[in-house]
């Protein structure tokens, strides 16, 4: 037996010398030193027996082992057991771990890139067939994220098997979802897979700042025209929802706009957007005290997201045009109706009960109106139901009634609970 034999298990400098000794033993001592190896390392063990004699009593123990390793809340623990499963080709076993995972947990992601460390371009393709197998979302995407980041290369017969994992992704997730677009490129395969509608799929893509160098990567791999302008870009941002990512990215293609009239068109239409677009326009005036005095035209809740932007350096913009079109825009009859509403009626309006009908459901959100009133409200499904839900369609439907308790405000919706609903009494 090595000695200090934990001491070099723990050590990975030493792990090629655990491995080359397991050869000389036979029998019922390479048994006992593989055991020993297993109580500190499965992975380590799970090589050693793959590279001596076929043992199958032992492989089928080492194979229990790693299964207790996996229902670890240690991530090292966890990776190790998945690597060890692998190792001994026990994929039977890593699909029905993995079956079991219904709602992705931070330590699932963290051990899949503590997997992928060690796994080859071989190794990524088996996983890749059992997770998508199992249909586990959330695994799937960490998978692509991890190729993404990785420098990898894949060759003709491994490229062969991605593009059937490819149909099997598509039939998945459907031929429009983001994650088709990040596959082919992470896993770099042919662009005769690439979907027609690759525009429209890029236009969703583009206003999101962390998908934006992404995106035009893809562009410029696969040698497509970039088919944007940056006025493009920033009337896709304004046609999307109202929030602080998209004005990031519309500052971003703002500000490579040469023209300053089509800019002066773009701020109109920002100002009447709503309270974050109105926020990055405001930002743009330099001067604080007539910031202040601008700001006194709207409601007082803009002084807030205003924050959001005015400690964000950007360009100088035209203070003379600016100041006209921001004079000429927020007349009071022409603020966006959704702040100047929400604004006088929101104290009153906090904590009240009404009664709703579902409007539109998306997985993770139930929209409704709030019937006798001219109020629109969201209720995100953590404030619908207690338990975990994958999507909202399997506990309502539209028209469905139910009673709701106002708990915030949003520029377009009252934000809403069913499960902050007062306890009758």
């Amino acid at each position: 037996m090595i000695e200090n034999l934990e001491h070099k298990i723990k050590n990975e400098k030493y792990h090629k010398s655990v491995r080359y000794f397991s050869h000389f033993l036979k029998g019922e001592k390479r048994c006992k030193y593989i055991s020993e190896v297993a109580k500190y390392n499965i992975y380590l063990a799970a090589q050693c027996i793959m590279s001596c004699e076929e043992d199958n009593d032992l492989e089928n123990s080492l194979a229990c082992n790693a299964l207790d390793r996996i229902n670890s809340n240690i991530v090292k623990e966890k990776a190790n057991g998945f690597l060890a499963l692998l190792e001994l080709n026990r994929f039977d076993l890593i699909y029905d771990a993995i079956s079991q995972i219904s709602r992705i947990r931070s330590i699932d992601r963290y051990t899949i890139n503590q997997i992928f460390e060690e796994l080859d371009e071989e190794g990524i393709v088996k996983f890749l067939k059992i997770v998508l197998k199992a249909e586990v979302k959330g695994l799937i995407s960490s998978i692509i994220y991890n190729v993404l980041n990785r420098n990898v290369s894949f060759n003709a017969s491994q490229k062969k098997e991605l593009e059937e994992l490819f149909k099997q992704l598509v039939k998945f997730f459907g031929p429009y979802n983001g994650r088709i677009l990040k596959f082919i490129f992470a896993f770099k395969l042919s662009k005769n897979l690439i979907p027609a509608n690759i525009n429209l799929m890029a236009e969703r893509f583009i206003v999101k700042p962390s998908e934006q160098e992404f995106i035009r990567s893809f562009y410029e791999f696969y040698d497509i025209p970039f088919p944007f302008s940056n006025v493009d870009l920033c009337n896709l941002c304004l046609n999307s929802r109202n929030r602080p990512a998209k004005v990031i990215a519309f500052s971003k293609f703002f500000f490579d706009i040469s023209n300053i009239d089509i800019q002066i068109q773009l701020l109109e239409k920002a100002l009447l957007k709503g309270k974050y677009f109105t926020g990055f326009v405001i930002s743009l005036i330099n001067d604080a005290d007539i910031r202040d005095r601008i700001l006194k035209q709207y409601p007082d809740e803009m002084k807030d997201f205003l924050d959001l932007f005015v400690k964000v350096e950007h360009p100088k913009f035209d203070q003379d045009q600016l100041l006209t079109t921001i004079t000429k825009i927020s007349k009071k009859d022409q603020l966006p109706t959704t702040i100047t509403k929400i604004s006088k009626q929101e104290n009153s309006l906090l904590g009240k009960t009404f009664k709703c009908k579902v409007t539109v459901i998306i997985p993770k959100t139930i929209f409704v109106e709030l019937i006798s009133t001219d109020w629109k409200g969201s209720i995100y499904i953590k404030e619908f139901t207690k338990e975990y839900i994958e999507d909202a369609h399997q506990i309502v439907s539209i028209g469905d009634e139910f009673d709701a308790v106002v708990i915030g405000f949003h520029h377009r919706y009252l934000q809403l609970s069913v499960n902050e609903l007062p306890v009758k009494k």
